[in-house]
């Protein structure tokens, strides 16, 4: 059993922070009965996390989180593994896909708090968003903020680099923050 899955729009993690994003994972089967399933992952857009974390895919069957492997990215965005060798029994039964954020070296077999993105698998396709409930569990849609640019933390004398801060504030407001962002999975 082969299954390909693809993640169609290209976005950084930072800005999954702030930007909505859809992704989609198209997943092809080879009509094969063997207990070795394969799994190959066409992402692009994911960063390069450094030497002290992988990203980890999970497919989630009967309620259990079952990994895929981990893969690392490097500073042009490629993934240093495409494919990945999975049971294809689990991978027929998964109902879900989660991408997770792993700490390297990583001593616990679970999945981390951290999924970033995830989906539900309709047949052999699937679509995952940062806004489904088992990753960031919002698309940002509600999210709201004034700023101005102004240095105010620094000498009010020093006039010539008023435009080299931002501050998301509302002056008419106090000042007050007005920044509104939704609260974020641990």
């Amino acid at each position: 059993m082969n299954h390909k899955l693809s993640i169609s729009n290209s976005i950084s993690i930072i800005s999954l922070l702030i930007l909505t994003t859809l992704f989609s994972i198209a997943c092809s089967s080879s009509g094969s009965s063997s207990s070795n399933g394969s799994m190959t992952l066409d992402i692009s857009g994911l960063e390069d996390l450094g030497s002290s974390f992988r990203y980890e895919g999970w497919m989630i069957v009967n309620g259990n989180a079952i990994t895929t492997g981990t893969f690392d990215v490097d500073s042009s965005g490629n993934l240093d593994k495409t494919q990945f060798n999975v049971d294809a029994t689990d991978l027929a039964n998964s109902s879900s896909f989660v991408l997770t954020i792993e700490p390297f070296p990583d001593t616990d077999p679970n999945p981390s708090s951290t999924h970033i993105l995830a989906g539900d698998f309709n047949g052999d396709q699937a679509s995952i968003f940062v806004s489904h409930s088992s990753a960031l569990g919002t698309d940002f849609g509600d999210s709201s903020g004034n700023f101005i640019l102004a240095t105010p933390s620094d000498d009010s004398s020093n006039t010539s680099n008023n435009q080299q801060g931002i501050w998301w504030l509302d002056p008419t407001a106090g000042p007050g923050a007005s920044l509104n962002l939704p609260t974020l999975p641990d």
